[in-house]
This record gives C-alpha cells, structure tokens and sequence, in this order.
C-alpha cells in the first residue's frame, strides 16, 4: 500500500513505520517533485498511493500546492493525515472533491491551549506593571485579578476549544462554550447554541475564538458584538482572522471593550506593516504561532502512524471529515 510522505517527515518516522505498518511501502515526495522508494527514483507510473501524510514538513515546504497535485494525480487515495484541526483551507475542499477523506489532528491543540493561558494570566495579573516598575527601579505594589472562577466564554469546541476549557477548570473558573451540538463534558458548566451568544458576552472575562472559519462566523466578532462584551475582558483568537472585524475591534478598544485582544490570526497574514494593531498599547500580536510548541511535531508524526495502523487494519482512522464534507464547506 503506496503512502506519500514529504522527503523531510520520512527520516523521522522511517523506522516506526517499518515496524508498525510493514505492508505500507512509503513513497517519499521531494520539493523537487521527484519520487523515491527506498532511496531509489521511481516514475509516477510506478505508484499507487492509497493514503497520505499531510505533514508540518509538505506544509512549511512552500509547496502544498504540488504536494496535494501528488495525492491527485498518483492516487486514488482513500485517506490522508493532515497536521490542521481545522479544514476550511481551500486545498482541503479541492481534496475532497477528488474523494480524499482527511482525518483533523489534536496535535497542536496543547501548545494552542498553553498559549492561551499564558496570555490570560499576563492579563489577569497585569505583568507589564511589574515590567515596568522594574525597568524604572520603583518599589511599587499593585492587586491584581485571578484566574479563580473566572468566566470564560469559549466559542467553538473541538480540541482547541477542549483543552483551553480544561486549563481553564483548573483555576475553578466558570465555562461556558457557543458550540451547535449541546453536548457537555467534565470541563464545561454550560453549552450555549450561537444564537444565544451575545447574552453570554457581558458576564465573559475571558472570550476565546476557537470555531471554524463558516460563512456564518465572518465578522462573527463586528460591532454589535463589542457592544456586548465586557469591559475590561480579554479577547483571544486562535481561529481565523476572517472571524474577527478589525476596524470594529479598534472602535471597541477604545471602550475597553475589551480591554485587551490577543490575535495570533490575521484578516491579511503576514500583517501589513501599516496596520495599527502592530502598535497599540491594547493588543497583543504574534505572528500566527501559537501551534508552534516541542511537541507539536512529535505528536503529529505519532497521530499519523497509529491513524496508519488503523486504516491498514481496516478501522476508521480517528476524527475522520469525509471527502463530500470537504468538498462542501459550510
């Protein structure tokens, strides 16, 4: 069974895959389009892939585009694994119109949930007052919040959502998530339907954005949304930029409301040089990396091979969006 892997993911995984998946035959993709099997160059006509890795590697190469021209054009694949826990990129949709079924990765929800948290307690206990006394060498004291049953408003519920949600528990705080299925768990005090989540916003001190990018979340957070949301608050988002409305953000801040964002995602990525959120006193900009934890990696290759190990044993592989799904995003 040919598996297409990016020529730089093989090396770490070569030796786990031999063991594992023994009737799997890696077909290693090279940035140059060049296939090898075994260190040997291999036609196209050679290969019959049956499932991929979509990995952190075909990704950064700069050449998604020719990798996913691979899946197509050397399949049929019935299968891949992607580093993405969300789908809503347009390669994914052209994916699945071929009739490539894509499992979603939990991978980088960790690091994103540590980001999160990290921000929140800056916030919370105001870090840059300490900075700042200490930088001017003054003896000062200030009170400062708590993370201690905190409301944490947390749009959008898969692993990224999850995870946040039970760092958040850990601090006795009252969760509350915007999801469409109302199912609990053990990290979250009530489920909201989003038609519901403007009433939720005035009680929020901490409001994440962890939902999909949909028709029905652009500009999810404009105008009347800031109107609605607690001043003082921090805002987060994880997700996407298109969710947010960057010219209301600013009118918002301006209100407190919030009192602080943090964006890791951009309308426009990388972030125009002339945009004022670069340089204002009340937000938070990081160049869309809060995935990029040591582990997120090793996670990732793990998550692909024991997905592997499902597919050749004929069980469905973990968090499956199937190729009719992909092909028509919400």
């Amino acid at each position: 069974m040919d598996t297409l892997i990016h020529e730089k993911s093989y090396p770490r995984i070569a030796k786990s895959m031999e063991i594992r998946c023994p009737s799997a035959r890696a077909v290693v993709w090279h940035d140059d389009g060049t296939l090898r099997v075994n260190g040997e160059v291999v036609a196209p006509t050679d290969v019959s892939l049956k499932t991929a890795w979509i990995s952190t590697d075909a990704f950064g190469s700069g050449k998604m585009d020719e990798f996913a021209n691979a899946m197509i054009e050397l399949g049929p694949i019935e299968w891949a694994q992607t580093i993405n826990a969300g789908l809503d990129m347009p390669v994914y949709q052209r994916l699945g119109e071929h009739g490539i079924n894509i499992s979603k990765s939990d991978s980088q929800s960790i690091p994103i949930a540590e980001y999160v948290l990290a921000y929140a307690l800056q916030h919370a206990q105001d870090v840059k007052f300490r900075q700042r006394a200490q930088a001017d060498k003054t003896w000062k004291r200030h009170r400062f919040a708590e993370l201690w049953q905190a409301n944490w408003l947390i749009v959008g519920y898969g692993h990224i959502g999850r995870n946040v949600a039970k760092r958040a528990k850990s601090f006795d705080s009252h969760v509350t998530v915007v999801r469409r299925t109302q199912l609990r768990d053990e990290y979250t005090d009530h489920i909201a339907p989003p038609s519901e989540l403007l009433e939720h916003l005035p009680k929020a001190d901490f409001v994440v954005l962890a939902c999909p990018a949909t028709r029905e979340t652009r500009n999810m957070a404009n105008a009347e949304f800031f109107a609605h949301t607690k001043p003082g608050s921090l805002l987060v988002n994880i997700a996407r930029g298109s969710l947010v409305d960057e010219d209301a953000l600013l009118r918002a801040l301006e209100e407190d409301r919030p009192g602080h964002a943090v964006l890791d995602v951009f309308a426009v990525e990388p972030l125009p040089e002339d945009s004022p959120l670069w340089s204002h006193p009340k937000v938070s900009v990081t160049a869309h990396i809060s995935n990029a934890g040591h582990g997120f990696v090793g996670r990732s290759d793990e998550l692909f091979l024991s997905n592997l190990e499902r597919f050749i044993a004929g069980e469905e592989p973990l968090d499956v969006v199937s190729a009719v799904a992909l092909a028509n995003p919400e």
